[in-house]
């Protein structure tokens, strides 16, 4: 998770796993952790959107993330 908020070395970071990982698909979305989510969001979120917005503030690009969960568990 630091390194992909690194300043120096984040964006590209991001940068190769957006590029090897086109759409990223969360299954038991119920049981994510809010870091996982985190880097989820990280890889699914344009770069010029990203800042030192939190994980739950900053736009994902369409397509790109899709959260499957049982709202009953």
């Amino acid at each position: 998770r630091r390194l992909l908020r690194d300043p120096t070395h984040g964006s590209h970071v991001r940068a190769v796993l957006r590029d090897r990982y086109r759409r990223l698909l969360l299954d038991e979305f119920q049981d994510t952790d809010p870091i996982q989510i985190e880097l989820a969001v990280l890889i699914a979120t344009p770069e010029e959107a990203l800042d030192d917005r939190e994980w739950d503030e900053v736009p994902v690009e369409p397509g790109r993330l899709f959260l499957v969960g049982d709202p009953k568990q």
